[in-house]
């Protein structure tokens, strides 16, 4: 039986994951979190299917080995190609992303779906939207150039507006209800969609969703945390000196300590040894 002050392990290829925990840290303050970012091996957009479930299966032992009490896969590409298969991995319950996504607020007929090349291949998200929403006319649109602007930081350039809007230019003859953020990459590019496909269209972030759900669960089965000073646990499997920053900006708080980790040498050494120049030690966040 999970312990209630276990912390809740939330893992994406990079950055884009701390728009899951941004959301989570909002609707369950006084949770731990566990956050691991695969930042020595992002983008997983444009990797093959096996890879990415590699990849994932990686993490997800990494944290159940780590204690975690639930798991929320921040990245739609992998949510899509391991679940529903790992609703439970070795008994910690699973919830993805994109499983998040595909359930739609009332009124919406026509929406679109920004994400990955791995993500729109795969044809899962597409498959979940009819099962819930038969009648929904849905585009899918690949955006391989988004996660580059976000993991160099440039989500709120002049460059991202214009790369955004060059990329979504199709779009706006499509009377489109709504778009879905089918990335965790996408909300940081949030006022440049906005701003793109102009502000009648409706920008859902699947990780609001998401949240909620996790919530629920751990209300379910009695394992909310009452520890009044929770703990942010931070991992990357690349350079913590160069993560930290962009997810300090992010997140809108100082990350004190964050630990490099190569998955317990699932990640090859040279892949973290040509991406990495120091570890940091130590966890927590304030």
């Amino acid at each position: 039986m999970h312990h209630p002050q276990a912390p809740i392990g939330i893992y994406d290829s990079g950055l884009g994951g701390l728009s899951v925990v941004r959301r989570v840290m909002m609707a369950l303050p006084q949770e731990s979190l566990l956050y691991v970012a695969d930042t020595a091996r992002v983008p997983y957009g444009n990797r093959s299917p096996e890879e990415i479930r590699s990849f994932s299966h990686e993490i997800l032992d990494f944290l159940v080995e780590m204690g975690v009490k639930m798991i929320a896969v921040a990245c739609n590409t992998s949510s899509v190609l391991i679940l529903p298969a790992s609703k439970k991995h070795r008994s910690v319950p699973v919830f993805g992303l994109a499983q998040a996504g595909a359930r739609l607020p009332a009124g919406i007929k026509r929406v679109a779906l920004l994400a990955t090349e791995a993500t729109v291949r795969s044809g899962q998200y597409k498959r979940l939207l009819q099962l819930h929403h038969p009648l929904v006319d849905l585009v899918e649109v690949a955006c391989p150039d988004f996660v580059p602007l976000v993991e160099s930081g440039k989500w709120e350039s002049a460059e991202a507006f214009e790369v955004v809007a060059a990329r979504l230019a199709p779009l706006k003859q499509r009377s489109l209800d709504a778009v879905i953020l089918g990335c965790s990459h996408f909300p940081y590019l949030h006022k440049a969609i906005q701003a793109a496909l102009g502000a009648g269209v409706q920008l859902l972030d699947p990780a609001e969703r998401l949240a909620t759900q996790v919530a629920g669960e751990l209300t379910q089965l009695r394992l909310l945390n009452r520890d009044p000073k929770p703990i942010f646990h931070g991992y990357t499997t690349a350079c913590p000196s160069t993560f930290a920053p962009l997810a300090e900006r992010y997140l809108q708080r100082e990350l004190r300590h964050l630990r490099q980790t190569s998955l317990g040498g699932r990640v090859p050494q040279q892949i973290s040894q040509r991406v990495s120049v120091g570890v940091v030690e130590g966890v927590g966040v304030r």
